[in-house]
C-alpha cells in the first residue's frame, strides 16, 4: 500500500486440507504505518487438531506517498534583499500537515539583473514521502539609475564650440545624438554659431534602467559696438569714404 492507506486485506494461498476442511483465523503484520517493510506473521490462523500449520510468511510494503511542491515565482530590484522563497503543497496523507516539512528552497547564485532557477535546495518531507517538485523563476530586474545630470550651456557667442555636460555615477556609459532616439556619439556634438540646439543623451550602467534626456546648448549673439567716424569736405568735393571704428569682434 502507499503510506496513508487503509491495509488491503491479507490473503494467503493453502495446500494439504483434506476433504472439506477449512482454516480460522486471521493473518496479521508487524505493527507500523511509516513508509517501510513490514512481516506478515501467522496471527491467529489455525486448521485445528487435525494439522500442524507449516506456515511462510510474506512481507506488507508501505510505500512511501508523493507529496507535490510547487515553488511560486520571486522578484526583487536589483540591491534589493530577497523575498522569502515560498511554495505551494499537495498530497499529504495519514493526517499530515505543513509541519512535517523541513528545509527550505534555494536558488541558484547571483545578484545581477537577470533570471535565477528557485530549486528545491534542503527541502524534506521525511521518510514517508517522495517530494515531485516544480521549480520557478527568481527575476531580479534593473533598478534605478540615480545621480545622472545634465548642464545646459548657456552663453554668448565667443567663437568657440560648446556642447552640454552630463554627469553620471561610476561605470556608467554615456552616449549622445542630435536627435531623439539616437545615441551614437561618445561626446556630445559641439556648436559655436549663435543658435538655440538640443542635444539628446543615454546613461547606461549593467543593473540599472537606461537614462535618457536632453539638454540645450544656447549661443546668444554677441553685441558689437560700431561707431562712425566724423567726415567733411569742401562743397564741390567728392565725398570722402565713409569709415567707422569697431569693437567686440572675436
Amino acid at each position: 500500500k502507499t503510506y496513508g492507506e487503509n491495509d488491503p486485506v491479507l490473503t494467503y494461498t493453502v495446500s494439504g486440507l483434506i476433504g472439506s476442511d477449512t482454516i480460522t483465523g486471521e493473518l496479521t503484520r508487524v505493527a507500523g504505518e511509516d513508509a517501510g517493510i513490514y512481516a506478515i506473521q501467522q496471527g491467529t490462523l489455525a486448521a485445528g487438531e487435525n494439522y500442524t500449520i507449516d506456515f511462510t510468511g510474506a512481507d506488507l510494503t508501505v510505500n512511501k506517498a508523493t507529496l507535490t511542491v510547487t515553488a511560486e515565482a520571486k522578484s526583487k530590484n536589483y540591491g534589493e534583499a530577497d523575498p522569502a522563497l515560498t511554495y505551494i503543497v499537495s498530497g499529504f496523507a495519514g493526517g499530515d500537515d505543513d509541519s512535517i516539512i523541513t528545509g527550505a528552497l534555494t536558488r541558484n547564485p547571483g545578484e545581477s539583473a537577470g533570471t535565477y532557477a528557485i530549486t528545491i535546495g534542503t527541502l524534506s518531507a521525511g521518510a514517508n514521502y517522495t517530494i515531485s517538485f516544480t521549480g520557478a523563476t527568481f527575476t531580479i530586474s534593473s533598478g534605478s539609475m540615480s545621480g545622472v545630470t545634465a548642464t545646459d550651456y548657456n552663453a554668448a557667442y565667443d567663437g568657440a564650440a560648446h556642447g552640454i555636460t552630463v554627469a553620471a555615477p561610476e561605470g556608467a556609459t554615456v552616449t549622445y545624438g542630435t536627435s531623439a532616439g539616437e545615441y551614437t556619439l561618445e561626446a556630445s556634438p559641439t556648436y559655436t554659431n549663435a543658435g538655440t540646439y538640443t542635444v539628446y543623451y543615454k546613461a547606461v550602467l549593467a543593473n540599472y534602467d537606461d537614462v535618457t534626456g536632453s539638454a540645450t546648448v544656447t549661443i546668444a549673439a554677441r553685441e558689437l559696438t560700431v561707431t562712425a567716424d566724423a567726415k567733411s569736405k569742401t562743397y564741390g568735393e567728392n565725398d570722402p569714404v565713409l569709415t567707422y571704428t569697431v569693437s567686440g569682434l572675436i
